[in-house]
């Protein structure tokens, strides 16, 4: 046996884990030839991660605002302890769950589809462009996205096996993503429903379900009933600051929160100001965070009293115009589902105006300028993070993952990839309707997209190669009877034409 057929026998033994291989060497070489480019970027939201985690790691508390999880600044100071402060060292590290993304991206679309739709899938998220940029930015996307796909790679593989184990990996994979980005909890009533259309029994969909939830909570609850503690609110984020900021700043003016003839016999003296307050943030676009700190400055209320006042305040003044609301998320969710590209020269504007307003001396140090080497090198940075992005697709890309959304509803082999599709439209419109039109909350979704779109091409590829088939068979089924009876000797009867048959010619 040569040689080369031995190798083609261990390949073929073993397509996966070449896969894997390929995949993962795809995006460890975009992203280390970005990484060597770039400088490191930093956003408006960057110093309330990065001051409290520098915090952590030199030991002196952890001092998180009502809005802030704890799982990405965790992550930050654990690099930081353990890598020094460097954020170029914090890059590589989100770099390094940017690899593992595309390797999850495979699996899962292996375990939803197959190989092929695995590596496709897979490949097209190593060289995602936006998910580089993700991983060069200190954003909490670096981390909230490998660690959503992993809950969803640990489901499937779950609803494929019916294990416990795998259920409650997802639970926990689940809970630590809520803890990084509290948007992540609005996919746990979907646990039960993907549960309920792969098994169709009542029993193993409360006994799954149960752990995977119980896990999911199990996760949350120190973090729940520190915040109950700390700052009388047991709860996962800051409901309140985000509904503000997306009535007040995205929907600038569109919304009422004071009205004299209306609201002047407001009894609570402090809902009053409050709506004064909230009325010149809608007029001005100011940002939740700005609101917030104005009203507890104020009013000498606590964070959690001001959120929550800031909470029922927005919520009353979109009941008031429900209807644009609703369009409105609507409007902002199809944006989102298209997508958009990323540029770097965005993000490098960006980071340099987060850079002239930061505020902490304590971290100011690690912002580094860009280096004479990295503006050269911006160019070739910007080519890396270009080479595909899901924003060129346009309306191509969802239109086909709905397409293969719908195929596993069909289709009972692919049914537990339903959670994928599901999860991707919970994700979209609870940012949508919460937040707005921001392009980063797209990129949890680049993946699941990616996977279902290659799922529904597969699908469609397999179909026409079947018709293919058939007919190919259906046409020599037609040549055989064709041959058959033009080799078949002609009858002859024994009588001459015309003539009676003896039987015929008796008579009684």
């Amino acid at each position: 046996m040569s040689r080369s057929s031995i190798v083609a026998a261990w390949a073929k033994r073993h397509l996966d884990l070449l896969a894997l291989v390929l995949v993962g060497l795809v995006a460890a070489a975009l992203r280390a030839a970005f990484l060597v480019r770039a400088p490191v970027f930093v956003t408006g939201d960057s110093e309330s991660y990065l001051g409290p985690a520098f915090d952590l790691a030199r030991g002196l508390g952890f001092d998180l605002s009502l809005k802030r999880t704890p799982a990405y600044p965790g992550f930050v100071a654990l690099v930081i302890g353990a890598w020094g402060e460097d954020l170029r060292a914090l890059a590589l590290a989100q770099h390094i769950l940017g690899i593992l993304t595309a390797v999850l991206t495979f699996v899962l679309g292996r375990l939803a589809f197959g190989w092929g739709v695995g590596l496709a899938a897979g490949l097209l998220t190593a060289l995602n462009g936006a998910l580089v940029l993700v991983g060069q930015t200190v954003m909490t996307e670096a981390l909230f996205v490998p660690l959503v796909l992993g809950a969803l790679t640990a489901l499937v593989a779950a609803l494929r096996t019916g294990r416990l184990p795998l259920y409650a990996l997802a639970g926990l994979l689940l809970g630590a993503a809520t803890l990084t980005r509290p948007v992540a909890q609005a996919l746990a009533p979907l646990v039960p429903l993907a549960v309920l259309l792969v098994e169709r029994r009542w029993r193993p969909t409360l006994v799954f379900s149960a752990v995977a939830l119980g896990a999911f909570v199990v996760t949350l609850a120190p973090w729940v009933l520190r915040s109950a503690s700390e700052q009388d609110s047991a709860s996962v984020g800051s409901l309140g600051q985000t509904l503000v900021g997306r009535t007040a700043r995205h929907d600038r003016g569109q919304f009422v929160y004071y009205d004299p003839v209306v609201h002047d016999a407001e009894p609570d003296p402090y809902r009053l100001q409050a709506r004064r307050v909230l009325q010149q943030a809608a007029e001005n676009g100011s940002s939740g965070k700005a609101i917030h700190t104005r009203l507890r400055r104020e009013l000498g209320l606590s964070v959690a009293e001001t959120d929550r006042l800031m909470r029922d305040l927005a919520i009353e003044a979109i009941q008031r115009r429900p209807d644009y609301y609703l369009q409105g998320t609507l409007q902002r969710f199809i944006r989102l589902s298209l997508g958009s590209v990323e540029r770097l020269p965005a993000y490098q504007n960006t980071s340099d105006v987060a850079r002239q307003r930061w505020e902490d001396p304590e971290t100011r140090h690690l912002l580094a300028p860009t280096s004479v080497a990295e503006q050269r090198a911006a160019p070739a940075a910007g080519t890396l993070v270009s080479i595909y992005q899901p924003g060129y697709l346009g309306a191509l890309l969802p239109l086909l993952a709905i397409a293969g959304l719908a195929i596993t509803l069909v289709r009972g082999t692919t049914r537990p990839a339903a959670i994928l599709g599901l999860a991707a439209l919970v994700l979209l419109f609870t940012s949508a309707a919460l937040v707005g039109n921001v392009a980063r909350y797209r990129f949890p979704e680049d993946p699941l997209l990616a996977v279902l779109a290659c799922g529904a091409i597969a699908a469609v590829a397999d179909a026409v190669r079947r018709a293919i088939r058939r007919r190919k068979v259906a046409q020599g089924r037609v040549s055989r009877l064709t041959e058959n009876a033009e080799d078949k000797p002609p009858r002859h009867d024994s009588a001459p034409r015309g003539s009676a048959s003896p039987i015929g010619d008796a008579r009684p």
